[in-house]
């Protein structure tokens, strides 16, 4: 559940559930969950942005810097976000509660989660993280030489056949 109960006294609050802090993930993939408390999470409007009443907003979601945000992308009422093609290496990912004129919700403080990007490991098969077909680079490249090598025992059978064929129908001739 992304939203906790409204209470009018409590201070609106987010964190992150997952990925733990210092997590390890394989592939190119980073996808956050967050929990919401005592704060209504409302669609971002980018174009004509209406002022909300207190306690109501969207989540921004921010991967090393605020300076890395596209908004089309990181505004969002969802407490799931993945980023996509993710560069290998140490990650800070930040999720603010945001007013609907995309300013940090005040005296709510941002959730901070550390977490490692790492490759997908040479040689060894995984399952992809988003349904999309992944072949590690030693079976591509087995792949491509088995390719070139049908290819070549192709055009070695072609020559030999015709030449064959050349020299039955030069004997016919004669």
């Amino acid at each position: 559940m992304a939203i906790g109960a409204l209470s009018p006294t409590a201070r609106p609050s987010i964190v992150i559930v997952s990925p733990p802090s210092g997590a390890v993930l394989r592939g190119t993939t980073l996808t956050v969950r967050v929990h919401v408390r005592n704060f209504r999470l409302v669609p971002p409007n980018l174009t004509n942005p209406p002022v909300l009443p207190a306690g109501q907003g969207h989540i921004l979601y921010a991967l090393d810097s605020l300076r890395n945000v596209v908004p089309d992308r990181d505004l969002s009422a969802a407490p799931v976000h993945t980023w996509h093609n993710v560069a290998p290496g140490r990650h800070l990912v930040l999720a603010y509660l945001v007013t609907s004129q995309n300013v940090p919700y005040p005296g709510v403080a941002p959730a901070r989660r550390q977490v490692v990007l790492r490759p997908f490991s040479p040689g060894v098969a995984h399952a992809p993280q988003t349904g999309g077909a992944e072949m590690t680079a030693p079976w591509a490249l087995l792949l491509g030489f088995l390719c070139v090598g049908l290819g070549l025992i192709g055009f070695v059978l072609t020559v030999l056949l015709d030449r064959s064929y050349r020299g039955e129908a030069e004997r016919e001739i004669r």
